[in-house]
């Protein structure tokens, strides 16, 4: 009861309003009004901060701070006792001690457990209760093809597949289909239509557990799924280089046109494993609203980030109106991709190698 006792201290210290200081205890996690910053202001209900058991990290889907208890308690500046905080750093080490090894495993992929993507395409060709089929490869000059090549200026498509998803009965809709594999060694996969407006996107994500169950039995133990399906979820992880600092983007396509770099499927991935010190992590948020506050958060914790206002003010002065070109990008540009759209494989064109930041002054540059 170590630690609920100290989350319990930390909510009477920074919640004035007793119905803030409720812990609702689950098997994974401690979940809390976020004391960091006092979660809704309209339902003293809200509960978005989440301390997670296994591994002693605070994470709040409100803030979006991410960070382990030891850290979360400075900032929260509590002092413990030296017996108290052992225990707490004893727990967070046997943690990062597991991950070390998940990632050794992942870094020489001595999986035990494997999924043959050839093996996988056959069964769901094979199998239209899927709503699936004509999984493939992608084909030169198809629908896929010219979108992701035209509209998106992708011209590596290796981690890509296209396939046709059943809307009707007599309505089958062309899909891409974005693998996390090595060579024919599959994670998981996700498709979705070629849509861009949201209201008309239909996506789904297949996790690692979800492709191995089409092709073998439930695995015994269902603790074994826990390193697969974490994985799953962080596409392009069987092909990085750890030696060297990996890219972290939001999705999928925009982290095609920066090397050594890995995509989250979704804002709820848990990713906590890369955040250790034997892996330098950056990341490449997308220029909205949510992405510059995640900016702002991830170089108050000393994680080196990508700038994009500083870059604009810099591509700008190029130009012969450079406060008009500048409110142009601002607004026009939101992610990668969008870049790419108009300039040429823009991370070496631009050198936007130079934009990384991780000093808390850059955040004037916000």
């Amino acid at each position: 009861m170590l630690v609920e006792d100290i989350l319990k201290q930390v909510l009477i210290k920074h919640h004035p309003n007793v119905m803030k200081r409720t812990i609702v205890d689950s098997p994974l996690a401690w979940t809390v009004a976020c004391p960091i910053c006092g979660d809704s202001k309209k339902n003293s209900s809200k509960k978005r901060g989440h301390l997670y058991k296994k591994n002693l990290f605070y994470v709040c889907y409100n803030c979006n701070v991410r960070l382990p208890f030891n850290k979360f308690l400075e900032m929260m500046q509590v002092d413990l006792d030296p017996e108290s905080m052992y225990q707490i750093n004893e727990q967070i080490s046997q943690y990062k001690a597991n991950v070390k090894e998940d990632v050794e495993e992942m870094k020489f992929f001595s999986l035990q457990h494997k999924i043959s993507l050839s093996a996988l395409i056959d069964y769901i060709n094979t199998h239209p209760e899927h709503k699936l089929r004509n999984f493939k490869p992608v084909k030169h000059g198809s629908t896929v093809w010219r979108y992701l090549v035209n509209r998106r200026k992708i011209t590596n498509l290796e981690n890509f597949h296209e396939a046709e998803y059943e809307i009707t009965q007599n309505v089958w809709q062309p899909i891409m289909v974005s693998l996390n594999r090595q060579n024919d060694l599959l994670l998981g996969f996700q498709w979705r239509n070629l849509e861009d407006r949201k209201d008309r996107r239909r996506f789904k994500v297949y996790s690692w557990q979800e492709c191995w169950e089409f092709l073998n039995p439930k695995l015994a133990d269902e603790s074994e799924y826990r390193p697969y399906n974490k994985v799953s979820y962080i596409y392009n992880i069987l092909n990085i280089d750890p030696e060297v600092p990996i890219t972290i983007f939001e999705g999928f396509i925009d982290s095609q046109f920066v090397p050594n770099s890995i995509s989250l499927v979704g804002v709820n991935t848990d990713y906590s494993f890369l955040l250790n010190d034997d892996i330098k992590v950056r990341f490449f948020f997308d220029n909205d609203a949510d992405g510059t506050k995640a900016t702002e958060q991830m170089l108050k914790k000393g994680f080196s980030v990508f700038l994009w206002n500083k870059f604009f003010k810099d591509f700008a002065a190029q130009s012969s109106k450079p406060e008009e070109n500048y409110h142009k990008l601002k607004v026009g540009i939101k992610d990668l991709n969008q870049l790419a759209k108009k300039i040429n494989n823009p991370y070496l064109t631009l050198e936007l190698e130079q934009y990384f930041a991780k000093d808390r002054f850059d955040m004037l540059s916000l």
